[in-house]
């Protein structure tokens, strides 16, 4: 469950201990384990009520990702932890074979070379290329429009928008 664990970090950058142990199965043990190897770390972040641990890639844990999946292609780089969330929950709920075929954002402006570009994207079960962009409730009509301008420029079948 550690290498998915990794791998799950490195497509969505973020994940809570509940996510973690609910759809990887990862323990208590098996984090702790992987914060003493310094393969990933707890990012607190507050908010109005409370103090939420989160977990992320190390650099260390980026680099033990690449060296054991070595066709895992680009690291997610995010910053918004409530989209980022979001973006787990959604990735987490595909199965083994689409999360195989996920891309990051920064697989696809490398790939597509195109100005803008989608959170994610993986082939489905039904062989459909599928995009995953998550958007804040009050985020700009430019921002799907930018993203519907990638969708058909690079032939998306099915699309998800996700709101936070």
């Amino acid at each position: 469950m550690t290498k998915e664990l990794l791998k799950a970090l490195g497509r969505c950058r973020i994940i809570d201990k509940s996510l973690a142990e609910k759809w990887l199965g990862v323990t208590e043990e098996e984090l702790e384990s992987l914060k003493e190897q310094k393969l990933i770390s707890v990012e607190l972040v507050q908010d109005d009520l409370q103090v939420h641990s989160y977990y992320t890639l190390t650099e260390k844990g980026e680099k033990v990702l690449k060296e054991e999946v070595p066709a895992f292609g680009e690291i997610y780089r995010g910053f918004i932890v409530e989209h980022d969330l979001c973006l787990m929950e959604f990735y987490l709920k595909r199965t083994a074979e689409e999360k195989e075929t996920w891309q990051t954002r920064d697989d696809m402006t490398k790939k597509y070379r195109l100005p803008g570009t989608l959170d994610g994207a993986f082939t489905n079960e039904k062989g459909e290329f599928e995009g995953v962009e998550v958007i804040s409730k009050t985020a700009k009509p430019s921002v799907v429009e930018k993203a519907e301008s990638f969708i058909k420029e690079v032939n998306i079948q099915r699309m998800n928008y996700l709101l936070y």
